[in-house]
């Protein structure tokens, strides 16, 4: 995915209006027309989070974790409705995502890599070159296991309009941190760093990740995941965690 890096949701929301609609130069672009997701920002209506605990949930850090649980309180106080969903499929996603992503980066390098590798950083370098081992055999398999992740996201989504997560199932790791601590328990950074977010790649739906508290000073994210196509409402949630991140950081409502 390409995203969006902004100050404010609605920084965001506005850069994705003026850069989307169908673009004839490209063959993957839908014809569809550029979203109007600012707009909908003001709309009034009660969101319904789902919240899947099995995988989104599972070995995140306790202070990460409550910052997130307390912000879907505030959210529910405020009139969201929550419940809870299940996507099985989550199991082999994180195996899928490896195979199919470091496979079709190697791809994509290949014939620059046979003449430059030295030009690569050792950490991409790697990358590529573990997308040469995963056989057609991984690689169709992989798929499949997109195909059904898919598939229990939209059966999700029928009931909920965002499903809403820890972004990082870490506090912020130190630069040149490769090692982490999750809850007493050591873990390979970059594994972790990825775990909670490859499932809304893995699949091409759109999700976002605003602050929903600090912890030692340093913002922990929310992800806020979407149908496909559904941007206006995942920034819509985002809206309102930051309003509730905001209101907590500021409560006399000074400026």
């Amino acid at each position: 995915h390409v995203g969006v890096l902004a100050r404010t949701v609605l920084d965001a929301a506005l850069v994705l209006d003026t850069v989307s609609g169908h673009d004839a130069r490209v063959p993957s672009s839908l014809d569809l027309p550029a979203s109007t997701a600012a707009r909908q920002l003001e709309q009034i209506r009660p969101l319904r989070i789902g919240i899947e605990e099995d995988f989104f949930f599972d070995d995140v850090d306790h202070d990460v974790e409550a910052l997130v649980r307390q912000t879907l309180e505030a959210l529910t106080e405020a009139g969201a409705q929550v419940q809870h969903v299940g996507l099985p499929s989550l199991t082999n996603a994180i195996y899928a995502l490896t195979v199919i992503d470091t496979a079709e980066t190697t791809t994509f390098h290949d014939a620059q890599f046979q003449r430059r590798a030295h030009d690569y950083g050792d950490d991409v370098r790697v990358l590529v070159e573990c997308g040469a081992l995963p056989s057609a055999v991984d690689y169709l398999q992989a798929q499949q296991i997109r195909s059904q992740v898919r598939h229990d996201f939209q059966k999700a989504f029928d009931e909920v309009d965002v499903l809403i997560s820890p972004t990082l199932p870490i506090q912020t790791p130190r630069i040149g941190e490769s090692v982490v601590q999750v809850n007493g328990q050591e873990r390979e950074r970059d594994q972790e760093l990825m775990r909670l977010v490859g499932p809304a790649n893995l699949v091409g739906i759109p999700s976002s990740s605003v602050p929903c508290g600090l912890l030692h000073g340093i913002p922990v994210g929310m992800q806020i995941i979407g149908p496909a196509l559904g941007e206006p409402a995942v920034l819509r949630a985002a809206a309102a965690v930051e309003d509730i991140f905001r209101l907590q950081s500021n409560p006399s409502g000074v400026t």
